[in-house]
């Protein structure tokens, strides 16, 4: 698994870590947790005025900021400008955890070959699911989190 280094998942309501989070969704049969995203916006207390580089002014009126000596990226990165819970359209960045042994390919934000998309028309009848070519995970298998009471 990987994150950007702006990116972190915090346990929240009645979870003390992304363990138990992951373990109850499991025990409700989700492989996929799927966590809205928004992009953080660098609290300014963090930063200082920068003007060495062609783009951003002169020593006396720079026209740039930059992080502080010092400063660690999560802190100065620790500010989302969108309240929780986040809008539907924060979906599109998505981030997820998922089951390694159902979700085969990932791409970027997307789990892009599951057990779903292998599974055979056969496959399907014997387990007495429908069957479609053109498939598509379910809320069931890939479900979006509570940002308030999960994560």
């Amino acid at each position: 698994a990987s994150f950007d280094t702006d990116e972190y998942l915090i346990p929240m309501g009645q979870y003390d870590n992304m363990r138990e989070v992951v373990d109850d969704a499991n025990k409700s049969g989700t492989k996929i947790l799927t966590f809205k995203s928004t992009r953080a916006i660098p609290i300014q207390s963090y930063m200082e005025p920068f003007h060495d580089h062609k783009d951003c002014g002169t020593e006396s009126e720079p026209g740039c900021l930059s992080v502080k000596e010092g400063s660690l990226f999560a802190e100065v990165y620790n500010c989302d400008f969108e309240k929780s819970p986040k809008p539907s359209w924060a979906e599109r960045a998505k981030k997820q955890l998922y089951r390694s042994d159902y979700v085969y390919a990932h791409y970027v934000h997307y789990a892009t070959v599951t057990g779903g998309t292998l599974r055979t028309k056969e496959e399907a009848k014997k387990l007495n699911e429908g069957w479609n070519q053109h498939f598509r995970e379910s809320r069931a298998t890939d479900r979006v989190t509570d940002e308030i009471r999960q994560a």
